[in-house]
């Protein structure tokens, strides 16, 4: 634990995926409560409207949590640092979701 570094890659890649796991946790949760937010009577185009804004704005934020410091990495000339970095964020990613998809299909 004392050899703990948040600028290793690995850790550093743990933390963003994490951070990705918990927004889509919660916005799978605003949406599954979406209508005791918003309730039943919407406009036919507020919907729509709200879930396009809500797809912009996730794809911004899963782009920052994902590239914004490789891409930074790389044009400070650390294009090792930079792919290690996007590697071991996609792994722990893909780690994670596959865990809780088995934590679900277990329980």
């Amino acid at each position: 634990m004392k050899n703990l570094n948040i600028s290793q890659p690995a850790i550093r890649g743990l933390l963003h995926a994490a951070g990705a796991i918990l927004y889509i946790f919660a916005i799978s949760l605003f949406l599954d409560k979406g209508e005791a937010f918003f309730g039943s009577n919407l406009p036919n185009l507020f919907g729509p409207i709200l879930i396009l804004s809500l797809l912009v704005v996730s794809a911004a934020i899963m782009a920052i949590l994902f590239f914004l410091k490789p891409v930074m990495l790389l044009i400070e000339k650390q294009s090792r640092e930079a792919v290690l970095l996007l590697a071991f964020t996609m792994g722990w990613f893909v780690f994670l979701v596959a865990a809780l998809f088995l934590v679900v299909a277990l329980f």
